[in-house]
């Protein structure tokens, strides 16, 4: 339990705040840390006789809460005379773990306590203390801390929030409610409640779509076809098509295999685009309006696909499935697109006939392949938005009834790619791509200062594990004073395959790198970091044979934690103010969100500790940008140009190693080096604002202040009703 010590009367100083554990809670001494042991941990607070109970109050909370793990919602539940259910206000805490929040204490209020995470796991608090506060003070800060978010939000959430300018004054109890919701950097919050804030239709965004329909002067028509035989379900997805808003389309009903491919076959050039929906399933009522939003924006579009969620018995929707843009390479790992997809006609009808049977039973990863194959990137557009719904059970009826043949194979098959394909129960895929001879030479380029044991870890786990033969290293010595270190790079000095070169100017990681590349020879380079050690063998074949895949330009591998969690599975960039790792600190294990931290796909961008890349490109982009970025984020601004070049980023969970993370360098923590941080991050910001807008891998629903895939409390979308 918290105890905040009683506060003095309005315009004094805050009084430190206490907390006394009440259940599920004790402290690790020897670690300076909390330990949550339950769910619904608690802390206990005392306020004094300031805040008086009859007449309640405004308080200014101030702290910070650091949560080693999990941390599902921190809040104080207030206790109210004549209520059986105690007040829950939520405390938002920053990504940095700070605390400063304005709580209006309701009448009649006899004691508070804090649940400080709502899940188990360990904690830090720190400086937490409380003050009341007035009227003028509470009105300056209400508009200080609403104004920046106001700011940020897009012009249909704020329709869709209701907030206007004068909400910045009037701060209501739900505004407030929402902005809690905004600035919790883990604004947990239950789906339904989620999906129909943000996704549910109001009677002003019914007549804005109806309208926006009557006006449009050509309307493409859409065929869908429902297969199944049982009348519930059926009943169930013809009803969600009765409400559609936008009715430019025709209804085929399917019961059998045969009677789908006689009825496509002929039907197929009497519409615009198709739709396959699996009896059962329903759409939203604007999910064809939108759809057919976009078709009229992209004529040349090929294929439209959304994101989904699912609903049991009781209807309720759950488990939603929020999809990155167009990755081909999380494609061949697992059907990510689904079922959730409307396909142009002209391009569909070439692919009908080889594929009727899997689409019968709702199976469309071969037929998403040959489209893709012959479609530009462009042309496959994504609506992020959750516009179908799937019983629960639907997934793995349609799998059990027709399970699909290996379409990576053929797939790779048609293209002309060669790779022996691993295939496990749940329709993942792993391509271990051939290397043709004469096979690539590796130059491994290894920055170090110091750090003996590290890099004897490092350069003995790249040698002694290593399986691929053709490779060199260029261990860059930047002024070593240990002497330890100093007698094992000597040592090292006879090696066929080492050589050490000195760069005696200032630590520049993005310099020191560069200059290592102009020494190499290799056609392909590696950036590794000193502090890494390998785990998997095959890790250069690995990163290799994705390299060498048309138009990739970076490849990054998987990176753990001493203890085996994870440490990076790629970067997304904007999320956390700039960019940051996905996926870190899940357990190795662990499949992630989707399963996306066991599946190689696109990226925006992958970390320079362990990095693959072609020479020729690296010179012609001029290496990672020593002036602007000499520490942080040069890797990130590389991939981002390789992006911005055409190329591809692709990351691969099957090439792993260890990864200590800044050994040599350590922390920022001189003001220097904060100042050094902070022009880093503020040039990033201006380089890359549209791509730190929206990473086209990262669903603009999900939660843009930590890199976490729970869903956003301020979705980036834009409503094209709204436009």
């Amino acid at each position: 339990m918290i105890s905040i010590a009683s506060l003095p009367p309005r315009g004094r100083g805050p009084v430190p705040v206490q907390f006394v554990p009440v259940r599920g809670l004790h402290w690790e001494a020897t670690q300076g840390i909390w330990v949550s042991t339950d769910e619904d941990a608690l802390f206990r607070a005392d306020l004094g006789i300031s805040i008086k109970p009859a007449a309640g109050g405004w308080v200014l909370i101030r702290g910070v809460l650091r949560s080693h793990g999990m941390r599902r919602m921190t809040c104080l539940r207030v206790e109210v005379a004549g209520k059986p259910d105690p007040i829950s206000i939520r405390i938002p805490v920053s990504v940095k773990g700070t605390v400063l929040e304005l709580i209006c204490l309701p009448s009649k209020w006899h004691s508070i306590y804090m649940q400080p995470l709502g899940a188990e796991g360990s904690f830090e608090l720190e400086q937490w203390s409380a003050r009341s506060i007035g009227l003028i003070e509470r009105t300056v800060r209400r508009v200080q801390r609403m104004l920046p978010i106001y700011r940020k939000l897009t012009y249909t959430v704020r329709r869709r929030l209701g907030f206007r300018l004068r909400s910045l004054i009037t701060h209501t109890p739900s505004a407030h409610r929402v902005m809690a919701d905004i600035r919790d950097a883990c604004a947990p919050m239950d789906y339904p409640l989620w999906v129909q804030r943000f996704h549910g239709l109001q009677d002003i965004d019914t007549k804005l779509i109806r309208k926006q329909i009557e006006h449009w002067p050509d309307k493409p028509v859409f065929k869908i076809f429902v297969t199944g035989e049982q009348e519930e379900a059926l009943q169930t997805t013809l009803a969600s098509l009765h409400h559609q808003l936008y009715q430019q389309f025709e209804i085929l009903q399917c019961t059998d295999v045969a009677a789908f491919a006689a009825l496509a076959q002929r039907h197929i050039f009497n519409a615009d685009w198709y739709v396959f929906l699996v009896a059962g399933t329903s759409i939203s009522e604007h999910a064809l309006y939108w759809l057919a939003y976009e078709a009229r924006q992209w004529p040349d579009a090929t294929i439209i696909y959304t994101d989904h969620d699912f609903f049991g018995p009781d209807q309720i929707p759950q488990d939603p499935v929020f999809k990155p843009d167009w990755s081909p390479q999380l494609l061949c790992s697992t059907n990510y697109i689904g079922s959730a997809v409307a396909y142009r006609t002209k391009e569909l009808a070439k692919e009908l006939e080889a594929v009727d049977k899997q689409l019968y039973h709702g199976q469309n990863h071969d037929l998403l392949f040959r489209l893709c194959e012959v479609a530009k990137p462009k042309h496959i557009l994504h609506i992020p938005a959750p516009l179908w719904h799937f019983p629960i059970n639907q997934a793995n009826r349609a799998a059990t009834e027709m399970p699909e043949p290996d379409p990576v194979s053929r797939h790779l098959k048609r293209i002309g790619a060669k790779g022996n394909v691993i295939s496990n129960h749940n329709d993942y895929y792993h391509i271990r791509y051939d290397i043709s001879d004469p096979k690539p030479k590796v130059s491994i380029i290894i920055p170090t200062r110091d750090a003996f044991e590290h890099l004897k870890a490092c350069i003995e786990s790249v040698l002694k594990k290593s399986s691929y033969d053709n490779f060199e290293i260029f261990i860059v010595d930047n002024k070593t004073t240990d002497s330890a270190a100093i007698a094992y790079l000597n040592s090292l000095r006879s090696h066929r395959k080492i050589r050490i070169l000195s760069y005696e100017k200032e630590f520049n990681y993005s310099a020191i790198n560069n200059w290592a590349v102009s020494h190499s020879d290799g056609s392909v380079l590696c950036l590794l970091n000193n502090d890494t050690e390998v785990i998997t063998p095959d890790w250069i074949e690995e990163m290799l044979g994705y390299l060498v895949q048309p138009e990739v330009g970076v490849v990054g591998a998987k990176l753990l934690f001493d203890d085996g969690s994870v440490q990076h599975a790629g970067d997304v960039v904007g999320v956390g103010g700039c960019a940051t790792h996905l996926h870190a600190n899940l357990p190795k294990e662990s499949e992630g969100y989707c399963a996306r931290a066991v599946l190689a796909q696109d990226l925006s961008a992958v970390t320079g500790a362990c990095l693959m890349t072609w020479r020729h490109l690296y010179i012609a982009l001029n290496g990672l940008d020593a002036d602007k970025l000499p520490v942080a984020f040069n890797d990130v601004d590389y991939c981002l140009r390789v992006r911005e070049a055409g190329r591809r980023v692709v990351w691969t969970p099957h090439a792993q190693l260890y990864h200590h993370e800044s050994i040599s360098r350590g922390a920022d923590t001189s003001r220097k080096q904060r100042l050094r941080a902070k022009a880093e991050v503020a040039y990033m910001r201006r380089r890359w604002g549209e791509a730190m807008h929206h990473d086209p891998f990262y669903n603009p629903n999900l939660n843009y202040q930590r890199a976490d895939f729970s869903f956003s409390g301020s979705p980036r979308i834009h409503y094209p009703w709204w436009q």
